[in-house]
């Protein structure tokens, strides 16, 4: 299905923008394994951003991420509820 594959390819183009690999353990392996974390000190995140046409909205979004692992940002996401 198109929409599938331009999501795809836009979740591509993220992970290539935000420099590929995991801020916090430098993994690399594969592209499902990484998830955008939303920094609270950056502002709330715009809900389904990267299914704008717009780079540069979903640029805008991006810069509010920072790139992690699905492991690492688990353990944020811990580290946030007890903080």
């Amino acid at each position: 299905d198109r929409a599938k594959l331009q999501s795809r390819f836009r979740r591509y183009d993220s992970i290539v923008y935000l420099g590929s690999v995991c801020v916090d353990c430098g993994y690399k392996e594969h592209l499902d394994g990484f998830e955008f974390d939303h920094l609270p000190e950056r502002g709330r995140p715009m809900r389904h951003a990267l299914v704008h046409t717009d780079w540069e909205i979903v640029k805008s979004e991006l810069d509010k991420c920072e790139l992690v692992c699905a492991n690492c940002h688990n353990i944020r996401t811990a580290a946030r509820r007890v903080a």
